[in-house]
């Protein structure tokens, strides 16, 4: 007796080659008709001489539409920046918010980012007329700009320096709360943006050919790293006096920071007007054939295997030690204008590494550049981290300046584990299929953040202790540090799921296996893993529940 379901689900669902004849035939012509008609009427894809994906040649990175689109990441870049600028000065110092209060703003400033497959799929799936990105560009950038001005209008909340308020008064400043809620809508926004400029990109840089394919990812992030000079920059220099915790003699009011966001957000949304065009139109839209063309692409090996290199290389070097803000405070004492300085420098150093891989990196091995840019890592960071942790020397320009040169193997590692995102996407999917790879990558980042609390709860590494700076608490910092460079040497081996270079995804992508069963693991993971990793990230916000182990906290009794 046969069980017919376990026989299906396990299925290789690949079309199979004739023994007899060097002509694909295909085991079920239903399953054909599906395959092509992945949005319809798109056209069969074939290869170009030249290994582009897409027709049309590449785009002159001179061009207005190319442009256009550096405008928006360039937008992105300072929005980002400024949004995340603003938690320690005005958020941490001004108005001296509890630990689990300034983690609620960092998550608000984030937490866009778990919509960025709904958003995806609303770009490919209702577009407004024959447009599908331009327009959900626009709207993005008008929701930041109305949240932006609202912020610059609202008055914002006295100060309340945490060394001046009473122990008990744990309450949210009076008036902050529309400023959360208002930076959640602009988050919306410019999350929005993100994943349909993402599309545009995609879609260029596939029409660029096979051993060049890359420099266009490279010039977009290189615009939205430099980008972030300006909040960098306005942070150091106007939010530095002694109400936000710093030394300078004059500074601006709180409400400044969102006046410039809003003229950045008006000048972006004139630059997307004028300069951003609609990449080529596609026919009659038929959902069916979109999601049943989704279905089977997150079936394919080859999709799976990206995914899971993306999550476990994510995990692995976002495995950090817990103490080393503590430490960079307590016993190198970094002070906040020399912090925003090597910022600034550590900013222009990511991006020209970056600049660096576009021109000369796209044909690099996609593994040896990983295992190179991640050995470095570790060892720059161990140099500064041990000298600091034994007390060889503890200068912060030395402990700044490594940290600046560190910029250069993570940039390196960030831009080559990007490149396989755009292999995988097809005509009209491109914004569903880069952000489903990207998502895998950034869930990988909170819950690298739980384990590593996790684990280094059980060191005494508290606050309390650093400030002893003894013989022991050195040993246990120092075991931390240890298990951090391990387990980020470790996550090497998901290496084994990530293809050599751009030919060897695509031959797995047409070539590769296919199973019901991978789509249906892979969709069930992403879920669960979101799921899980939200309720672990909101659950120190409440007091109760602060204690526990998972959360980081000593332990609850």
């Amino acid at each position: 007796m046969s069980i017919s379901w376990t026989s299906s689900l396990w299925r290789d669902t690949t079309p199979k080659l004739s023994s007899t004849a060097s002509d694909i035939i295909l085991e079920d012509e239903r399953y054909y008709t599906r395959r092509i008609q992945f949005v319809a009427p798109t056209p069969e894809y074939r290869f170009s001489d030249d290994g582009a994906l897409q027709p049309g040649g590449p785009v002159s990175f001179t061009s207005r539409p190319f442009l256009g689109l550096l405008s928006q990441n360039i937008g992105i870049g300072i929005l980002l920046g400024m949004f995340r600028c603003l938690s320690y000065p005005v958020f941490t110092v001004y108005l001296g918010l509890e630990g689990s209060q300034i983690a609620t703003y960092d998550t608000i400033v984030s937490l866009a980012y778990g919509f960025k497959i709904f958003m995806a799929i609303l770009s490919d799936c209702a577009p407004f007329g024959r447009a599908r990105r331009k327009p959900y560009i626009l709207l993005g950038w008008l929701l930041a700009t109305a949240s932006c001005l609202a912020m610059s209008c609202i008055s914002f909340p006295s100060s309340r320096r945490a060394e001046d308020r009473k122990d008990t008064d744990n309450r949210l400043p009076p008036g902050s709360a529309p400023f959360l809620i208002l930076t959640l809508l602009a988050g919306i926004g410019y999350v929005l943006v993100i994943v349909t400029s993402d599309a545009i990109m995609v879609y260029y840089a596939q029409r660029e050919a096979m051993d060049l394919r890359g420099k266009t990812q490279s010039v977009v992030y290189t615009a939205r790293e430099l980008s972030r000079i300006v909040p960098t920059i306005f942070c150091g220099v106007f939010l530095n006096s002694s109400d936000y915790g710093g030394n300078f003699d004059f500074s601006v009011t709180p409400n400044v920071p969102y006046m410039l966001l809003t003229w950045v957000c008006v000048m972006t949304l004139i630059s997307a007007i004028f300069l951003l065009e609609e990449p080529q139109a596609l026919g009659v839209f038929v959902l069916s054939d979109y999601m049943n063309g989704i279905w089977k692409l997150i079936q394919r090996n080859i999709m799976a295997q990206i995914c899971l290199f993306r999550f476990f290389s994510e995990v692995s070097f976002n495995f950090h030690a817990t103490p080393t803000p503590n430490i960079a405070h307590l016993w190198i004492k970094v002070e906040p204008f020399y912090q925003s300085l090597f910022n600034l420098l550590g900013c222009c150093v990511y991006a020209i590494t970056l600049s660096v891989c576009g021109r000369y990196g796209v044909s690099w091995s996609w593994r040896k550049s990983i295992i190179i840019a991640t050995a470095f890592a570790v060892a720059i960071d161990a140099a500064r981290s041990m000298l600091a942790v034994h007390n060889i020397t503890r200068s912060q320009f030395l402990y700044l300046g490594l940290g600046d040169l560190e910029n250069i193997p993570v940039a390196l590692r960030y831009i080559t584990t990007m490149y396989s995102a755009v292999e995988l996407a097809d005509l009209g999917n491109e914004a569903l299929v880069y952000s489903i790879i990207t998502t895998w990558a950034n869930l990988g980042v909170p819950v690298a953040a739980m384990l590593f609390k996790t684990i280094d709860s059980y060191y005494d590494v508290s606050v309390d202790k650093i400030t002893k700076d003894n013989a022991t608490v050195r040993t246990q910092v120092m075991y931390t540090y240890i298990l951090s460079y391990g387990i980020q040497l470790a996550g090497l081996s998901a290496l084994i799921f990530l293809p050599d270079q751009k030919a060897e995804v695509q031959r797995l992508k047409q070539n590769g296996r296919s199973r019901i069963a991978t789509g249906v693991i892979m969709a069930l993971a992403l879920v669960i893993i979101g799921v899980f990793q939200f309720v672990v990230n909101m659950l120190p916000l409440l007091d109760s529940m602060s204690c526990l182990h998972l959360l980081g906290g000593p332990g609850c009794r």
